[in-house]
């Protein structure tokens, strides 16, 4: 039986259906910039798992055939985070990096048995369950030997546009967990990689958005090969502190001097809902264009549509503004 505050949660909210969101302010930073105020660092133990790790570990707790809301069960991941739960973060071994390529390559393949074996070889679980609002099979990746630090990644089938959802920096950038999350589920998107760890873990190794030798980045680079769909979407989503670019709620870059399609449509989507942006090819948008993000710089190389949206903290800590900017990109997405 779980043991962990999060697995009991986990497990109350599958057997009753029902769900709890708690939404808690918490530093947000990205491109430099930082919301006041800091969570708590305090680093977990490492730990190892035996057996079924979804039954055994610590802080997680989800079995196959699960009816699942994806939003519920990211805010669960991404709770102790919040709470001053830190996670010890470890930059993962070439071997692991190649088995999780491989692993997800053989689930958008089909192969069930050797993606969950292959992702098993470096420490992740799979479970295959059920998104409860769509009813579509999703694959639920999660990173077990490191108490979830890796990630959470979960995959859905791609029957029109590949749209990959992206948050690299979970509760450091507050409430983009939810904010991405929600653009998954409404927009019917195809993944959703979740970083599993404080971007300032291991001397800030665990920001994902910056580095390339992390599961994050091999899991995009992974759906990317495998998926051939003429229309590949990514959008990455961010915060900022209201004082690292005062008079703008958003920033839309494509970590380049261009627009895109892609891009396009989000800025037209936010302006429609009265969203005041900085749209990094025209303006000048501080240290938050995102020239440096590594998922950016592989997508655009492999021709996918790579858009960064950093939103400002008051935007994100308003629970109406954050719903309206949520449905602007979801919007944005349909229309690309």
């Amino acid at each position: 039986m779980p043991s962990g505050p999060w697995a009991r949660r986990i497990v109350e909210r599958s057997a009753r259906l029902c769900v709890v969101i708690i939404v808690v302010a918490a530093t947000a930073c990205s491109g430099g910039s930082a919301d006041s105020g800091k969570p708590a660092t305090t680093s977990a133990p490492a730990s190892t798992t035996t057996g079924d790790p979804f039954n055994e570990h610590n802080s997680f707790a989800l079995p196959n055939g699960s009816s699942v809301d994806v939003v519920a069960l990211v805010d669960g991941f991404t709770s102790p985070l919040r709470v001053g739960k830190g996670r010890d973060y470890h930059v993962p071994s070439a071997f692991d990096l190649a088995n999780v390529r491989a692993g997800v390559a053989a689930l958008l393949a089909g192969d069930t048995a050797a993606g969950d074996g292959t992702l098993s070889s470096a420490g992740f679980a799979v479970r295959h369950v059920t998104e409860q609002e769509t009813r579509r099979p999703l694959q639920v990746i999660v990173d077990v030997r490191d108490d979830g630090a890796r990630g959470l990644y979960v995959l859905a089938p791609v029957t029109g546009p590949l749209v990959l959802v992206e948050v690299p920096h979970p509760v450091s950038d507050a409430l983009t967990e939810h904010l991405g999350s929600t653009i998954f589920r409404d927009a019917h998107a195809s993944e959703l990689l979740v970083a599993g760890a404080l971007r300032s873990a291991d001397d800030e190794r665990a920001d994902v958005a910056h580095e390339r030798e992390s599961v994050f980045q091999a899991v995009q680079e992974a759906v990317l090969a495998a998926v051939s769909q003429e229309s590949r979407l990514i959008v990455q989503v961010h915060g900022f502190a209201d004082k690292s670019l005062q008079g703008f709620d958003a920033v839309v870059s494509t970590g380049s001097a261009e627009s895109s399609p892609l891009a396009t449509a989000v800025v037209d989507e936010l302006a429609a809902a009265s969203f005041r942006t900085c749209t990094a090819w025209s303006d000048n948008c501080g240290e938050l264009e995102a020239f440096t993000n590594v998922q950016g710089q592989a997508a655009r190389a492999d021709g996918a549509d790579f858009v960064h949206v950093e939103l400002s903290h008051s935007v994100r800590s308003d629970p109406d503004r954050q719903t309206d900017s949520a449905a602007a990109l979801v919007a944005a997405i349909r229309r690309s």
